[in-house]
């Protein structure tokens, strides 16, 4: 990767995570970070860490890569939201979690 320039490999990185049907987003949400870090990394631009960062969205890759034999893994949106809420749920009394699953819900934007 060395002598490869960074928006190069942004490119790579991005065409991979298209064949997988991953979203920015949902690559964001695996890594810990915002959208727009994949998608600044995807686009050649500096970001902190980015050594780091390119270890883990490759580990990601290859995790969900269309040459395995293991079916495609879809990571959605919405399981990650689905994640959060149980999450969110599990902190709260038990006599509030009902309530709080039929109640609430959890949105992006």
């Amino acid at each position: 990767m060395k002598n490869l320039g960074w928006d190069l490999v942004g490119e790579m990185m991005k065409n991979e995570r298209l064949e997988t049907s991953f979203t920015q987003k949902a690559i964001a949400g695996l890594i810990g970070c915002s959208d727009k870090k994949v998608r600044r990394f995807e686009q050649g631009k500096e970001i902190t860490d980015r050594h780091e960062f390119y270890k883990k969205y490759s580990e990601i890759l290859k995790e969900h890569s269309l040459d395995d034999n293991k079916p495609l893994a879809k990571i959605t949106e919405k399981n990650l939201y689905k994640k959060a809420k149980a999450e969110l749920k599990s902190l709260l009394p038990k006599n509030l979690q009902e309530s709080f699953d039929t109640y609430s819900f959890i949105a992006g934007g």
